[in-house]
């Protein structure tokens, strides 16, 4: 019976981690952090669909990219309606997705992060939606974060301010993130191919191994049974 548990609950184990939205960046281990600094002067970019590199300056291939066009990658005033505005150079460079009909994508083409957030801002009460959602290599939606709905950012009249919003996985499975919110702005993006936290997943090749072990008892306590009967 000991030798089935565990076979069952092997089976049962994920082959994937969880997701979680996090509205902060402390305790955040091994990440990288792009602020798009680059973006200024004559290497600016306005109302573009892409692909563009945005991962260079770290010596990374992160592509970011849109169906329409509604990719900025400059340094120049936002406004942000009741939360503000960012300034001319304040932020000194930064990702701003306006006036277009779908999200803007980022392939983190290095292979899969664990965790992926911005400082950013969005412009309440005239467009309130601002998500982040993430997706692993085959296309599968992992986690969306409705970060006006659940987590909203209020910082009414702020100057170049905002607060950190991301999405956590306890293994490595982000392949790319698609951003949505008609004026949303995002600075500092921060990510890690580390395991954050104290989760620690099964690997893959581990639980293979459970489940091949769970096996042979099984068998073995089947054989052991059956000798008994015999004799």
């Amino acid at each position: 019976m000991l030798a089935k548990g565990l076979f069952l609950a092997s089976l049962a184990l994920p082959l994937s981690g969880n997701a979680a939205p996090i509205t902060s960046n402390t305790g955040l281990t091994g990440t990288t952090v792009i602020d798009f600094s680059q973006f200024v002067d004559t290497n600016q970019y306005e109302g573009v669909t892409g692909p563009i590199q945005i991962g260079d300056a770290i010596g990374s291939d992160i592509v970011v990219s849109a169906a329409s066009a509604t990719i900025y990658l400059y340094d120049d005033s936002w406004g942000l309606a009741d939360n503000g505005d960012w300034t001319t150079g304040g932020r000194t460079g930064f990702l701003a997705i306006w006036p277009g009909d779908g999200p803007i994508r980022i392939d983190f083409n290095d292979g899969p992060v664990t965790v992926a957030g911005f400082y950013m801002n969005y412009c309440p009460p005239s467009y309130p939606i601002s998500t982040i959602s993430a997706f692993n290599s085959g296309g599968q939606l992992l986690e969306t974060f409705d970060v006006a709905g659940t987590a909203p950012i209020s910082t009414p009249g702020g100057s170049d301010v905002g607060e950190f919003r991301g999405i956590q996985r306890d293994v490595a499975e982000i392949a790319y993130l698609e951003l949505f919110g008609q004026c949303s702005v995002y600075d500092d993006m921060e990510f890690s191919i580390q395991a954050q936290g104290e989760t620690v997943p099964v690997p893959v090749n581990a639980m293979w191994m459970l489940v091949l072990l769970s096996l042979v008892l099984v068998l073995t306590a089947g054989y052991g049974l059956r000798r008994r009967k015999i004799s």
